[in-house]
């Protein structure tokens, strides 16, 4: 996945870019990137510390139906493990492999979810000061562009 993608999922799970606009992208790529953005959500929340709690959190905050089949699985490894992590990333692996048509609200979920355990870990992260390139302001398009010559 190129650094632009990942930046804009990035800016979705921080509200600087809004869900209707990323849904109407998500809704426009082709199988393949709709799969590779699915995994790199997967992998930014797994990255960022999703627990069962942070699922939990992630559902309430989605405004999802919690019987979608994304909501399912995640609620059920929520459940079975809030503190831990191992549950949440079975379910996120289960989460990429539904079928094509439970991808928009899969990808609903997951960027809710990232939103979700980024905050939490910035929370976190700012007592210690954070160098993280997805923790700089991604709203600044200045800023961007130097991610994208640095990491490009």
């Amino acid at each position: 996945m190129d650094i632009r993608t990942e930046i804009y999922l990035n800016q979705l799970a921080q509200g600087i870019v809004p869900m209707d606009k990323g849904a109407w992208w998500f809704r426009h790529q082709d199988d393949d990137h709709q799969t590779d953005a699915l995994r790199a959500l997967a992998s930014f929340a797994t990255l960022a510390g999703a627990t069962g709690l942070i699922a939990e959190a992630a559902l309430a905050r989605s405004g999802l139906r919690l019987t979608s089949a994304p909501a399912v699985l995640l609620g059920k490894a929520a459940k079975m493990n809030p503190l831990g992590s191992g549950g949440v990333a079975v379910a996120l692996a289960k989460i990429i492999a539904l079928p094509p048509d439970e991808r928009p609200t899969s990808f609903t979920l997951l960027v809710t979810l990232l939103m979700e355990a980024d905050e939490r870990r910035r929370r976190r992260c700012a007592r210690r000061g954070c160098r993280h390139w997805w923790h700089r302001d991604l709203s600044d398009p200045a800023v961007v562009d130097r991610i994208v010559a640095e990491r490009g």
